[in-house]
This record gives C-alpha cells, sequence and structure tokens, in this order.
C-alpha cells in the first residue's frame, strides 16, 4: 500500500546521491552503473546502489522492483500503533523530494510529524535529524511529556536512546564503535557556547579558544552536542 506514494515519486528522478562512505554495497554487482550509492532513512547506514537489472543494498538486500527499493530505503521496517487501532508506515523521504509521509493500513497518508501528532495524541511532533547521521532521523514529541519516535515505530522514553537509534549500530543493537570529533572549525559559530559542552567556557557562556569534542566518551553526548559529530570507526 505504500507503493502509492511512488506512483507520485518515479517522475521526479531519484536523486540524493551520496559519495560512498565507510559501508560498501553489495559485491554480486559487477555491472555497476554508477560509482554513487544512494543513501536511505529506513535506518541509518543504509544505502543503495543501482545495477544494469537490479538495485543492490549495503545490508546484501536487492530488488529488480524501484517500487519495492524505496520502500526498503525509505520507510522504516516497523509500524507505530496509533490510538485509533490503526498502524502506519513511517516514510522519510526528505533526501529525494523533500517530504515525509505517515501511510497508515488503510491506504490513508498524511504528513509525517502531522500523522504521527494524531496517530499518538502528541501536541506537537518535529523532525530531528541533526543529532543523526548517515540518513538517521527521529521525531520529537512534546506533550505532558516528551518522547522521542524513532524509524523502527518505537517510542523512545530517553533523548539518548533515540540518538542511539538514528546512528549505525551493531546487530546487538548497540552503538557502533567510533569518537567525536568536531563539527565545527571555532566554538565562536555557535550563538550560544553555554548550549554546547565542548564550548562552554564556564564563565556566563563564554566561548572556549577552541573545540573540544574529545571530552565526549560516548555517541549519546557526543551526537547531542552541537559542535560535534560521531564518526564510526
Amino acid at each position: 500500500m505504500r507503493q502509492v506514494k511512488w506512483l507520485l515519486l518515479l517522475g521526479l528522478g531519484l536523486g540524493g546521491l551520496a559519495a560512498a562512505g565507510p559501508q560498501g554495497c553489495a559485491a554480486t554487482c559487477p555491472d555497476l552503473l554508477d560509482e554513487e550509492f544512494t543513501e536511505c532513512s529506513s535506518r541509518p547506514g543504509l544505502r543503495y546502489t543501482k545495477c544494469s537489472d537490479s538495485y543492490e543494498f549495503n545490508d546484501g538486500v536487492h530488488f529488480d522492483n524501484l517500487g519495492l527499493t524505496l520502500d526498503y530505503c525509505y520507510c522504516g521496517d516497523g509500524r507505530v500503533s496509533c490510538d485509533d487501532g490503526r498502524t502506519a508506515s513511517m516514510c522519510n523521504t526528505t533526501l529525494l523530494d523533500g517530504t515525509a509521509s505517515l501511510v497508515y493500513d488503510d491506504g490513508a497518508v498524511d504528513n509525517l510529524q502531522d500523522g504521527v501528532e494524531a496517530c499518538l495524541g502528541y501536541p506537537s511532533c518535529t523532525l530531528v535529524t541533526n543529532t543523526c547521521s548517515f540518513g538517521g532521523w527521529y521525531l520529537q514529541c512534546t506533550g505532558a511529556g516528551t518522547a522521542y519516535v524513532v524509524s523502527t515505530g518505537e517510542v523512545k522514553s530517553t533523548l539518548s536512546a533515540a540518538v542511539i537509534a538514528c546512528n549505525p549500530g551493531s546487530e546487538d543493537g548497540t552503538p557502533k564503535p567510533g569518537s567525536c570529533s568536531d563539527a565545527i572549525d571555532s566554538c565562536l559559530e555557535l550563538a550560544d557556547c553555554g548550549a554546547s559542552v565542548a564550548c562552554d567556557g564556564g564563565f556566563g557562556g563564554e566561548c572556549n579558544s577552541t573545540v573540544r569534542c574529545y571530552t565526549h566518551s560516548d555517541l549519546a553526548s557526543c551526537a547531542s552536542d552541537l559542535a560535534c559529530k560521531w564518526e564510526v570507526y
């Protein structure tokens, strides 16, 4: 039923191509048509490349149908369970056409943020990407409290859990090893140095002379710092 959305997208061209990252695509593509890969958003780190007769993903999955390829690339594996009894898929095609949608099991389609708000009864949901990498994202929803809806459809109660979910992980769900590196050249690039552990000089919001992302030793704290980024080994 998500195929309905792709009927509108197929005429737009695939776009979204990015240079190869740390993970390669399937080795079963001797007739590779392009050295570039399309970055996906269904789960962080997933990407695919086009062969002459198929679309090959870097996790070994392949399709010969473009609609199925787009489903796998942009729609999360899991489904959101709505308060009205319906379930829905979250499809973030921002990298493809600048939109994001919630596709219900009855075929109805809504804007992703508005749809999740209605589905789960939150007053406000916002799509977040700045603490994620490799196409990752989550929705931060606020009401009586704050919750985080990740691409698999799961609702997390903490920011750290959402950040871990929107960055590449190991098969057991734990973050992949990496290090915290600087995402900016100077702390002066931030509007408020006090909002960054790596840049906070400790004197009324005064900036450090240099960015100090090495002070973060784990993915969650690193990715939550505006001055930093987590780089997978």
